[in-house]
C-alpha cells in the first residue's frame, strides 16, 4: 500500500511548479501586450474621431485631420500634449506665412515658389538650431506653408485669390486632428512622464553621488579606472532633456517651474565636476597621503551619502527630502569652514562643496516632481547659448535646393501632381534635417514605411472600402490597420517606420464624405508622394550632414573658443553661466561621441570654472596682474609659457602662504592654480590649439 501511495506527493509538486510558471508566463505576456494593444486602440480611436469630426464639419480634405491625429498620437501622454501644442503653433505660423507669401507675389508663380523654397530653408535652419519639440514646431511651420502653397498652386501653378480660404481650411483640418488625438490620449492615459523623470533623476543622483563618495577612497590607477564611469554618467545626464520636455508637456504646474528642472540637470553636472576634481587631486598623490586627505573630506559628507545604499528613494521622499536637504546644506558649510593645510585638500573640499550645492538643486527638482503642491521659486536664467551654426546652414541649403528641384521638375514636366510632390519633399527634408547624421537613415525609413502605407492604402481603398456602406463599418475596417500599426509604434526599432506607414496610408486613402475611386488619380497621388520623398532622400545623400566625428570635433573646438574668450576677456561671467553654457555644449555632442572628445570638453568646463574662481579670489588679493598675464598666454595658445607663468604664480602663493597670518583664500587660489596646470598638462595637444580658434 505504501509503495502505491508514495509517488503521489512527488508528482504533485512539479505540477504545482508548472502551474506557477504558466501563470507567470501569462502575466508576463499580458504585461507586455497590454500597453501595446492600448496604444493601438488609442491610435485607431484618434483617427476615427478626427475623421468623424472632419466629416461632420464638412471639411474639404478630412485626411489632413486623420494624418495629424496619427502624428500627434504618441505612446506617452506628455509627448502627445507637448507635440500637439507645438504642432498647433507651427501650423498657425505656416498658414500665416503662406498668406503673406501669396500677398507678396500675387501674379508671380516663380516668385511664390522661390519664396517657398527660401522659407523652407529658413525653417530647416531654425529647426536644426532648436532642440526637442521647439525644433518640431519650426519644422511644422515650414512644411505647413508648403502644403498650403501646393493647394493654392493647383495643377497649373496659378496663384488664386482663394489662398486665404485654403490656409483657413488646412489649419482647421490639421487642428481637428490635433484636438482629436489630444482628447483620446488624455482620456485613455493617466500619464507617467512625471514619474518617469522622477525615477530617472533619482537613479542618476544615486549613481553620481555614489561615485563622488567612492572617489575619496581611491588613488592612483583606481582613479584612472573610474573615468569610463564618469563618461557614461555624463552621457546619461545629457539624455535626460527629452524626459524633462515630456514631463512639462504632461503637467501644467511644471511649465512655470521648468527652470527648477533645468537647474536639477545642471546640478548633476556639478556633482560630476566635483567627482572629477577629487579624481584629479587624488590620482597623482601617494597612496597614504591621498587616503588621508580623501578621508578628511569624505567624513564631512552627509551621512546618507556614506551609507552605501541609495541616497534618494522616491517611495518615501516626502519624509526623507527635507531632512536630506538640510543635511546637505550643513555639510556644505562644514566643507567651506574646513581648516585645510594643503592646496589639494582645500581644492577637494571646495569641489565637494560645489558638488553638494549642485545636489541641493537636484533635491529641489525631485521635490517638485514628487509633490505638485510644493511651490519653488523660478530660478534666474543662466544666460544664452549660441550653438554650432554650420549644421543648421547645411540643413537650410539642402532644404532650399530640394524644394527648388521639385519645383523645377514640375515646371518642366507640367505634371498635374507636382504640387503634391513639392509638399512631401518639403515635409520629408524639413522634418528630418535636424537629425544630423541620422537624417538620411530617417528619410530612408520614412520612404520604406511610406511605401508600405501606399501599398496598404491602395489595397484597402479598392478592396475593402467599397464593401463598407456606412461610417461605422468603415471605422471597424480601419481597426484592422491602425491597431497593429499602433502596437508597432511602441517598439522603438520600428516606431518611425510604422508611423510613416500610418501617415501615408491616410493620405493615399483620402477618406471623404463622398468617396472617389478614381484609380488613375490615386496612382498619380501615390507616385507624387513617392517622388517627393525620393528627392528629399537624394538631397540628403548628395548633401550629407556632418558626421558624428566632425560634429564632435567642432564641439571640442567650440569649447576651446569659449575658453579662449573667457581667458582673454575680463568680463562678468558667473560660474553658473559658464557651467550652463558648457552643459549645452556637452548636450550638442552626438550620442556616439568618442570618450577622448568628451573628456576634453569636460576638461574645458573644469578649466573655465577654475579660471572664474581664481579671478574672483584675485579681485581681493594682489596677484591679479600675474594671473591675467598667464591667462593672456593661454588665450593665445601659448600653453607651455602659460604653465611656466602659473608655476611662478604657484611659488609666489606658496611663499605668501608660508607667512604668518596667511588668509585661507591663498590656499584656494593655490589649489586652483595647480588644477589649471594639471589640466593643461594632461590635455596638452588639445589646449595647444587654443590660439588657432
Amino acid at each position: 500500500m505504501h509503495s502505491v501511495a508514495a509517488p503521489e506527493p512527488t508528482t504533485a509538486k512539479p505540477a504545482a511548479r508548472l502551474d506557477g510558471l504558466g501563470d507567470w508566463a501569462l502575466a508576463s505576456i499580458a504585461g507586455w501586450v497590454a500597453p501595446k494593444l492600448l496604444h493601438g486602440l488609442r491610435l485607431w480611436g484618434a483617427v476615427c474621431l478626427a475623421l468623424y469630426l472632419a466629416f461632420w464639419l464638412e471639411l474639404d480634405n478630412p485626411y489632413w485631420a486623420g494624418m495629424s491625429a496619427v502624428i500627434v498620437c504618441q505612446p506617452s501622454l506628455g509627448a502627445s500634449l507637448r507635440k500637439s501644442s507645438y504642432r498647433l503653433f507651427g501650423t498657425i505660423v505656416g498658414a500665416a506665412f503662406a498668406v503673406v507669401l501669396a500677398a507678396c507675389f500675387p501674379q508671380s508663380r516663380l516668385g511664390f515658389m522661390a519664396g517657398l523654397a527660401i522659407w523652407g530653408g529658413a525653417c530647416a535652419f531654425v529647426a536644426t538650431v532648436l532642440r526637442d519639440y521647439a525644433s518640431y514646431g519650426a519644422a511644422l511651420a515650414g512644411y505647413t506653408t508648403a502644403i498650403i502653397g501646393a493647394g493654392a498652386l493647383g495643377a497649373t501653378g496659378g496663384i488664386g485669390s482663394e489662398i486665404f480660404t485654403i490656409a483657413i481650411l488646412r489649419a482647421s483640418e490639421i487642428s481637428v486632428g490635433i484636438v482629436s488625438a489630444s482628447l483620446v490620449v488624455a482620456a485613455t492615459s493617466i500619464g507617467s512622464a512625471r514619474r518617469t523623470l522622477l525615477v530617472e533623476l533619482c537613479h542618476l543622483t544615486n549613481d553620481a553621488t555614489r561615485g563622488l563618495a567612492d572617489a575619496y577612497l581611491e588613488t592612483g590607477t583606481e582613479q584612472a579606472a573610474s573615468r569610463p564611469r564618469r563618461h557614461v554618467l555624463v552621457s546619461r545626464v545629457i539624455a535626460i532633456s527629452p524626459l524633462v520636455e515630456n514631463a512639462i508637456g504632461e503637467e501644467y504646474d511644471l511649465r512655470h517651474s521648468r527652470s527648477v528642472l533645468r537647474s536639477a540637470a545642471a546640478g548633476l553636472v556639478s556633482v560630476m565636476s566635483g567627482w572629477r576634481t577629487a579624481a584629479n587631486c587624488l590620482e597623482p598623490m601617494a597612496a597614504d597621503e591621498g587616503m588621508r586627505e580623501g578621508a578628511i573630506v569624505r567624513q564631512l559628507l552627509p551621512r546618507e551619502l556614506l551609507a552605501g545604499g541609495a541616497l534618494v528613494n522616491p517611495a518615501n521622499w516626502h519624509a526623507q527630502g527635507p531632512l536630506l536637504r538640510q543635511g546637505v546644506i550643513q555639510a556644505v558649510r562644514a566643507l567651506e569652514r574646513l581648516p585645510a593645510e594643503t592646496p589639494s585638500l582645500r581644492l577637494m573640499a571646495d569641489g565637494a562643496a560645489e558638488a553638494l550645492l549642485g545636489l541641493v538643486h537636484i533635491l529641489d527638482g525631485i521635490t517638485l516632481l514628487d509633490d505638485p503642491l510644493h511651490h519653488l521659486p523660478a530660478r534666474r536664467s543662466p544666460g544664452r547659448y549660441i550653438p554650432d551654426l554650420l549644421p543648421a546652414v547645411l540643413s537650410a541649403t539642402r532644404t532650399a535646393i530640394a524644394i527648388g528641384a521639385v519645383e523645377a521638375l514640375w515646371i518642366v514636366t507640367a505634371w498635374p501632381s507636382g504640387p503634391t510632390a513639392i509638399a512631401f519633399a518639403a515635409l520629408s527634408i524639413i522634418l528630418f534635417s535636424p537629425r544630423g547624421d541620422l537624417a538620411y537613415l530617417a528619410a530612408k525609413g520614412f520612404m520604406l514605411g511610406g511605401s508600405y502605407g501606399i501599398g496598404l492604402a491602395l489595397a484597402f481603398k479598392f478592396g475593402v472600402l467599397p464593401a463598407c456602406a456606412h461610417y461605422e463599418s468603415t471605422g471597424i475596417a480601419l481597426a484592422l490597420v491602425f491597431v497593429p500599426l499602433g502596437m508597432l509604434a511602441t517598439v522603438p526599432s520600428v516606431a518611425a517606420m510604422s508611423s510613416a506607414t500610418a501617415v501615408l496610408f491616410v493620405r493615399v486613402l483620402e477618406p471623404e464624405n463622398q468617396m472617389s475611386y478614381d484609380a488613375e488619380s490615386t496612382w498619380n497621388l501615390a507616385l507624387a508622394i513617392f517622388i517627393g520623398i525620393l528627392v528629399a532622400k537624394a538631397a540628403m545623400s548628395l548633401f550629407p550632414s556632418l558626421s558624428p566625428e566632425a560634429r564632435a570635433s567642432r564641439a571640442a573646438r567650440g569649447a576651446l573658443r569659449d575658453l579662449r574668450r573667457l581667458a582673454l576677456e575680463q568680463g562678468t561671467v558667473e560660474v553658473a553661466e559658464w557651467e550652463h553654457r558648457s552643459y549645452r555644449r556637452l548636450a550638442d555632442l552626438p550620442p556616439t561621441v568618442d570618450t577622448l572628445v568628451l573628456a576634453r570638453c569636460v576638461a574645458a568646463l573644469s578649466l573655465g570654472s577654475a579660471i572664474l574662481r581664481l579671478r574672483r579670489i584675485a579681485d581681493r588679493s594682489r596677484f591679479r596682474i600675474e594671473l591675467e598675464q598667464a591667462l593672456h598666454l593661454l588665450g593665445h595658445g601659448r600653453r607651455e609659457e602659460a604653465i611656466g607663468r602659473l608655476a611662478q604664480l604657484d611659488r609666489q602663493l606658496s611663499e605668501a602662504f608660508a607667512l604668518p597670518g596667511r588668509p585661507a583664500e591663498l590656499l584656494r587660489a593655490l589649489g586652483n592654480v595647480r588644477l589649471i596646470s594639471a589640466t593643461l598638462t594632461s590635455h596638452a595637444e588639445y589646449f595647444d590649439r587654443m590660439g588657432a580658434t
